[in-house]
């Protein structure tokens, strides 16, 4: 499965270089080279995830369908989930929200494709700051988790409140100087890495043999570490995919001669008005580390969307 993982996103990661190469010659065709290594990133994890090939193929050329699939696995990781509404703008989460909501009936509001495809140059700023945030607030969390005292898990805790509730308590008690809204983010998110990157069921054994285990900050944090890093190339791939989907199709072919509306409606049309020209050598560089990044840890990516998923199910 890993080497197939890997084939997928080898081919990312060629289109995110020619996407380079072409930036400046051929923008169009470069965002539409973005869009397309954006999607097969996309597939690439959803086979990291277990989908059948049949599942992910039958997805065809949609760039839509990737990314509500892609959606359906960021929103099923809970403490992903639950850190990514937490730790960003509100305003920003429900935007990507309305496009998930928005996909799942289409028919219904054809003109919501349109806005997206003329997002401007400030709602892009916005949405390629989100990752940079983001990693800044998992790296914050994880110098606090170096820095806390001993975590002491105890066969009497356990058999009071859950595992995740006794990590949760222990967190909020080691970032109390934060906001509440984020200390909340902060606590919940680390306690449902932590238990997934160990395994509750693992937790449970070495505490059931002594009565206790402890953990000190140093271990956590690594154990964390490597959680939060395949968490940010979610992000990452999740916002590209939601700034780039629209131009599967306005990118490929000239507008029809007869129709109306306004621009994009066709690759001819893509200039100074549309927010994505300005982004598009940006957006090129930025799949490509995307997809470098993702080929050069596809274990470590692999094994968290399976671990994480795996705790899901137990």
């Amino acid at each position: 499965m890993l080497d197939y993982v890997r084939l997928w996103l080898k081919r990312a990661r060629l289109d995110a270089n020619a996407a380079v190469r072409l930036a400046k010659r051929d923008p169009v065709l470069a965002l539409y080279l973005v869009q397309q290594s954006t999607e097969k990133a996309c597939k690439a994890l959803l086979f990291a995830a277990g989908k059948e090939y049949k599942d992910v193929i039958k997805l065809r050329h949609s760039s839509l369908k990737a990314f509500l699939s892609f959606t359906e696995l960021f929103v099923q990781i809970e403490w992903m989930k639950q850190s990514f509404s937490g730790l960003v703008a509100p305003g920003i989460y429900q935007e990507l929200d309305r496009i998930k909501k928005w996909g799942e009936h289409p028919k219904e509001n054809r003109k919501f494709w349109k806005d997206l495809a003329r997002y401007d140059n400030v709602t892009i700023d916005k949405l390629l700051s989100i990752p940079i945030h983001y990693r800044m607030a998992c790296n914050g969390m994880l110098q606090l988790i170096r820095n806390s005292p001993n975590l002491l898990l105890t066969s009497n805790q356990l058999e009071i409140t859950d595992i995740v509730g006794v990590i949760e308590k222990y967190a909020t008690d080691n970032f109390g100087h934060l906001t509440n809204e984020t200390q909340i983010a902060l606590a919940s998110t680390f306690a449902r890495a932590f238990t997934d990157a160990i395994g509750t069921r693992r937790i449970k054994e070495e505490v059931s043999k002594t009565g206790k285990v402890i953990f000190t900050g140093n271990e956590i944090s690594v154990t964390v570490d490597k959680h939060f890093r395949f968490a940010e190339l979610m992000v990452d791939l999740y916002i590209m995919s939601a700034i780039t989907l629209p131009h599967e199709s306005y990118t490929r072919y000239p507008s029809n001669p007869h129709g109306n509306g306004k621009p994009p409606r066709g690759c001819e049309q893509y200039d100074s008005s549309i927010g994505v020209f300005f982004h598009i050598k940006g957006l090129a560089k930025h799949a490509q580390e995307i997809s470098n990044n993702l080929h050069a840890k596809a274990p470590m990516v692999t094994e968290g969307i399976q671990n994480s998923l795996a705790a899901l199910r137990n």
